[in-house]
């Protein structure tokens, strides 16, 4: 998909794309390394601590490539060009609504209470974990369990406290709090992405609007996580049935 403000933005192969990705990725690793080891040579770590030391530069790097990689669009002719900061704000820009929002909807969904208190439990359970492992004289341990624990603590509560509808559906249209209300005339592609979250699937609805050329979108316009919803079932079978049976 081409793009007007790409012209100012020239494209480059693959090889160079990876070579200038990859190579910010280990120059940043490689920084936070040498920090890390010149903090350790006046602290007495723990060997957990120790491994920990090694792979929080090398997730650091892959985090700078993956942000990196978000920033770049892959042409039909396999070359890369960077996207502009522009795009992404032309592309937020949604179009306005054309219809009113109907009276009732068949379904709406909400955040499921279940999952929301069951990573607040998990959060709290790590943040108190990480305080007893600190107490045994770990240091780079504890501090990433804490983080971790309390990242899963405030999404569980966020979601727990929510309870404003997240997904309404008729076979008129849909409405998410991103979007609003959208009749089915204003939807371009709508999409059920299946992936492997944990154990069990996790299903991802990507919804697209109908965009003017000079601001069509690389990314979904919204993009809802069913599995978090209830009723999950319902609103899978709906869907399917309204929108996705003619695809």
């Amino acid at each position: 998909m081409s793009h007007p403000s790409y012209k100012k933005h020239p494209s480059c192969s693959p090889l160079s794309y990876y070579a200038l990705s990859v190579g910010l990725s280990v120059l940043v690793a490689g920084i936070l390394f040498y920090g890390m080891r010149r903090w350790s040579k006046g602290v007495a770590l723990m060997p957990i601590d120790a491994v920990l030391m090694y792979l929080l530069p090398i997730a650091c790097g892959v985090g700078v490539y993956l942000l990196m990689r978000s920033s770049w669009h892959r042409r039909a002719d396999s070359r890369y060009v960077r996207v502009p900061k522009a795009y992404y704000k032309n592309s937020a820009q949604l179009p306005k609504a054309t219809l009113q929002e109907p009276q009732a909807y068949d379904i709406i969904a909400y955040n499921a209470y279940s999952e929301a208190l069951w990573m607040s439990i998990a959060g709290i359970g790590l943040i108190g974990f990480s305080i007893f492992v600190f107490r045994e004289g770990y240091i780079l341990l504890p501090l990433f369990l804490l983080c971790f624990g309390l990242w899963v603590m405030v999404s569980g509560i966020k979601d727990f406290v929510n309870r404003k509808p997240q997904l309404k559906l008729s076979q008129t249209g849909i409405w998410t709090p991103q979007l609003g209300y959208r009749s089915r005339e204003e939807i371009k592609a709508l999409s059920i992405i299946t992936k492997r979250r944990y154990k069990s699937p996790e299903w991802i609805l990507e919804i697209y609007l109908h965009r003017p050329r000079a601001t069509q979108a690389l990314l979904p316009d919204d993009t809802l996580s069913l599995s978090s919803l209830t009723p999950c079932d319902a609103v899978i079978q709906y869907i399917q049935r309204y929108y996705l049976r003619d695809e």
